[in-house]
């Protein structure tokens, strides 16, 4: 989820998803797809599947439309054509007794039993036919033949409720870091991109300004804490240290002590806990002593 909020565009996405807007779309006639919205704005394929790892919202089963090929329109009109003379029919009805085999109009098979209805179409050609085109407008009058038409599957997204309570404690993480450094005369950008010593970018939560001092925070979550997956966060963590003066690594949720040793060298100073809010006074009393020491 932290990763998702580090992404500006998400950020927003996540802020307008849990304020009730839902998640739109719309149907891409270009490339014959389907395109996502947050509050009119897009959110490409590869977000929404960020939103989906991180947890912000389930994907649920979805529904198949068919739509114009010229707009993407999914409000359609069916419309019979004769495939002769290319006019609309009309449909008529006959209906039969089954006991006589005798043809009826309306009124005469009114009332009557053992009756069946039938269907049958005529053009205004007066042409009899048996199996008539279909034919479709979309609400900005362009017509199709149903083989011409986008037939897509429309994924529906729901907030993931958990989601909710951990951006309310992320919120509170950050506002409380910003608030206490901006006390000592720091200021603070959440979220960052900040250069490693070898040039490559990375993506803080909040980094932190006292003129000489900065200190970056990276807010961590890992599925995976075997060794293996442990040592292979170490080179980027070390490059993007090594160009601020302190790098808090928050890591959620609580990792085993042995585990949380292999982060904390150099500049890097380390806590760990369930969630978010339970690891806010753990940062301030482990960074804010130093950075009252190296005033702006």
């Amino acid at each position: 989820m932290y990763e998702a909020l580090r992404n500006p565009e998400l950020k927003l996405a996540i802020r307008n998803l849990l304020s009730g807007k839902s998640l739109s779309y719309k149907i891409n006639a270009q490339d014959r797809s389907v395109d996502y919205f947050v509050d009119g704005r897009p959110v490409s394929k590869g977000n929404i599947e960020l939103l989906k790892a991180s947890g912000v919202v389930k994907e649920l089963v979805g529904e198949s439309f068919i739509a114009c090929p010229y707009d993407g329109s999914t409000e359609l009109r069916v419309t019979l054509y004769c495939p002769v003379h290319n006019k609309p029919v009309v449909k008529s009805e006959l209906y039969e007794d089954m006991t006589t085999g005798q043809l009826l109009n309306r009124d005469e098979a009114k009332g009557r039993k053992g009756i069946t209805r039938l269907y049958w179409f005529r053009c205004s050609e007066g042409e009899l036919v048996n199996s008539p085109k279909i034919v479709l407008m979309c609400q900005n009058g362009h017509r199709f033949e149903l083989g011409d038409a986008i037939s897509v599957q429309v994924k529906e997204y729901v907030i993931d409720e958990k989601a909710r309570i951990a951006v309310e404690d992320y919120d509170l993480f950050i506002n409380s870091l910003a608030k206490a450094f901006g006390e000592i005369g720091y200021s603070s950008s959440a979220p960052a991109i900040v250069k490693g010593a070898s040039g490559a970018s990375y993506s803080l939560d909040m980094l932190l300004n006292g003129g000489t001092e900065t200190i970056g925070v990276l807010v961590m979550e890992f599925s995976d804490v075997s060794l293996q997956n442990v040592i292979a966060q170490l080179p980027q963590l070390y490059d993007l240290s090594l160009s601020l003066s302190r790098l808090l690594l928050v890591i959620v949720p609580r990792l085993p002590q042995e585990i949380l040793q292999a982060f904390e060298k150099g500049n890097i100073t380390v806590i760990s806990g369930d969630n978010l809010g339970t690891v806010t006074k753990d940062a301030l009393n482990k960074v804010l002593p130093s950075a009252k020491q190296s005033p702006a």
